[in-house]
């Protein structure tokens, strides 16, 4: 079991961080003291691994590998260019806005607008304009010019989020597109 456990921990890669040979140094370093600590007779009793700890830990590890594969299928589909290929997530970027729902939109939960309130507006110039709360960075893949150029990933702009003028707790009625339905209710 000491022995699975350990090719398991090696096998998926756990221990090897970084790129290159440092990679493999410290997964080396990594499993050699792993090693050391599970097959030791030297170590007293009470710090030993038991069977049962060593026997969840595997199931556990079996448990986020058949979890995160569900994951990995999505990028595989992706990859093949399917009829219906929704956002494209073909890299890592892409995976976390689709993982993320952002193609929906936000939902105020605890704060926000209610479906009447109006956007903020600032003067500049003379002329009114919206304000825009700036969000997180939006990466993209750069498209290669040759097969041996190296992935890159470029910052396309950041998300964009309108500020309200009027704001409540627990927006219940939130969105302006249905007002009509809103003011329905009160006849049922």
């Amino acid at each position: 079991m000491k022995l699975s456990f350990l090719l398991t921990v090696a096998l998926l890669g756990i221990p090897f961080y970084g790129h290159g040979t440092s990679s493999v140094v410290i997964g080396a370093i990594v499993l050699a003291v792993l090693a050391i600590y599970l097959f030791a007779e030297f170590i007293n009793k009470k710090y030993q691994i038991s069977a049962r700890t060593l026997n969840t830990s595997l199931l556990c590890i079996m448990m986020i590998m058949v979890g995160y594969s569900s994951y990995a299928l999505i990028v595989i589909r992706s990859t093949a260019n399917t009829p219906m290929d929704q956002n494209s997530p073909e890299d890592i970027f892409t995976l976390g806005s689709y993982l993320g729902r952002e193609q929906y939109g936000t939902r105020p939960l605890f704060y926000g607008p209610a479906y009447s309130s109006k956007v903020k507006l600032e003067e500049k110039d003379g002329y009114c304009s919206p304000v825009v709360e700036e969000g997180a960075p939006i990466y993209i893949r750069k498209e290669k010019a040759s097969p041996n150029e190296k992935d890159q990933y470029i910052t396309a702009g950041n998300q964009q989020d309108y500020v309200y003028a009027q704001n409540m707790l627990f927006p219940r009625m939130y969105s302006s597109a249905h007002e009509a339905q809103y003011k329905n209710l009160d006849e049922y």
